[in-house]
């Protein structure tokens, strides 16, 4: 039987600001399963099973285990460097993240976004593949690398004063 599990990892929210680019997060967690997280979370063996769990976060950098998973990130290290990264550039905004190698094979990393909250049908979709494509008029690039891909999302400015991103990771196993 196959099940499907979604979690969304992460929340982005970038405005058109003159000089400046703000930007905040969050994160819900499931409970997923599946052999790439359980072989990287054994890599820990120190931890007691309660800080081994997807929503865990033993090392209390505000990261639970599964987003340190997917971002290429350690759970025994506090390390902004893994987080996702936000900005303006050439009439889009841009946005960047790991994507851990041992994610791809069987999940699908969806980057969503809007530009209003109040309204939960106005989330758009651009599924990550394998390779660079578009989606939309949205663009996305994949840049591999020996451990993790490094993601780069382009949504065109616009209309868009301001916009509101996160990432959103579905498995079936």
């Amino acid at each position: 039987m196959i099940s499907r599990q979604s979690l969304t990892i992460f929340f982005l929210a970038l405005a058109a600001l003159p000089a400046a680019a703000a930007w905040q997060t969050a994160r819900t967690v499931a409970s997923p399963d599946g052999e790439a997280y359980r072989n990287s979370i054994d890599q820990f063996p120190i931890y007691p099973d309660a800080s081994r769990a997807p929503g865990a976060d033993p090392d209390g950098d505000g990261m639970c285990n599964l987003l340190e998973f997917v971002l290429n990130g350690k759970p025994d290290q506090a390390d902004i460097r893994t987080l996702p990264v936000a900005s303006i550039s050439g009439g889009n905004y841009v946005f960047g993240f790991h994507r851990c190698g041992d994610v791809a094979p069987g999940t699908i990393v969806t980057f969503q976004y809007t530009a209003d909250l109040g309204n939960p049908a106005s989330w758009q979709n651009v599924v990550i593949g394998a390779a660079s494509g578009s989606s939309g008029g949205v663009d996305y690039t994949i840049e591999s690398g020996a451990v993790s891909d490094w993601i780069t999302v382009r949504v065109p400015l616009a209309d868009k004063p301001k916009i509101f991103a996160r990432i959103k990771v579905s498995s079936f196993m």
